[in-house]
């Protein structure tokens, strides 16, 4: 069977795959842990904690909205050989406030791997965000320079 990890926000699903990146239990610590001691162990191990919690210890690790925000435009404008297939709003002055409307969006309508959810939205930044892509993740890009690769 293997190895399995599954990263989500809320019910929305940011990552899955074989091997657990370094980067992901990076906000959590021990005490978050509610399940699966053992990582051999049946069930599985899984972590959570509050949103407010996350934010706040991704904030101290240097992970800040103002961070996002400023880093936003270069991501979108590098995350794809074809940067006309981003919408024009997440182009504009305001590309964070649209991009954060947009994440709301998505975790409002988001069921667990239903992604047909967002079809009812017609909201082309829904799509761009949400399209699978090996780049990005919500438009932020999966490998950066700084971080090695997510």
């Amino acid at each position: 069977m293997g190895n399995y990890f599954e990263l989500s926000v809320a019910n929305f699903v940011m990552d899955t795959g074989r091997a657990l990146p370094d980067y992901t239990l990076v906000p959590f610590l021990a005490s978050d842990r509610i399940s699966g001691d053992d990582p051999s162990s049946d069930p599985p191990q899984c972590y959570s904690a509050e949103a407010r919690v996350i934010a706040q210890r991704l904030d101290l690790l240097g992970f800040s909205i103002a961070a996002a925000r400023a880093m936003l435009p270069t991501s979108l404008s590098r995350l794809s050989t074809q940067p006309q297939l981003c919408p024009p709003s997440l182009a504009g002055a305001d590309s964070f406030e649209q991009w954060l409307e947009a994440v709301r969006l998505i975790l409002d309508h988001y069921r667990v791997h239903d992604y047909d959810a967002f079809d009812e939205l017609d909201d082309e930044r829904v799509r761009f965000l949400t399209a699978y892509s090996e780049e990005h993740i919500l438009g932020f890009p999966r490998q950066s320079p700084e971080l090695g690769e997510h």
